[in-house]
């Protein structure tokens, strides 16, 4: 999941103020190995739950709305432009999310260690924690 080295949760010494540090110095920061595999866990387990994804706002809109998304931008005359814009582009982005997620299943089949990481399907609206 992740490598501990460039991503610590604290310094685990003083920073050196002078300019040049050693390969045992640095490593001499980094945390130790079982408080690094309990980080780890921690940041895998925080960040593994994933409660919705980009482009699909349907869930969201139903909670706050109690109506689909279709509903909430109907046509009004008004406010001076059409609602079917906003769904139109809805859509067109929906669909590019699903092109870019179909061509990085086709790259995934050429490589040797696929990379589904980016998928948009794999993406959350925001951030999980």
């Amino acid at each position: 999941m992740a490598f501990a080295a460039n991503m610590p949760l604290s310094a685990y010494r003083a920073i050196s103020d002078e300019e040049s540090i050693t390969e045992k110095e640095i490593l001499e920061l980094l945390p130790p190995y079982k408080k690094t595999a309990d980080q780890l866990q921690t940041l895998f387990i925080l960040s593994a739950y994933r409660y919705d994804q980009i482009g699909y706002y349907d869930k969201s809109f139903h909670e706050l709305y109690k109506e689909k998304i279709e509903d909430v931008f109907f046509d009004d005359e008004d406010q001076g432009i059409s609602n079917q814009i906003i769904i139109d582009i809805l859509r067109q982005f929906k669909q590019n999310l699903n092109m870019v997620e179909h061509r990085i299943d086709i790259n995934n089949q050429k490589r040797i260690v696929p990379y589904p990481y980016l998928k948009p399907s794999l993406v959350l609206n925001s951030i999980s924690i």
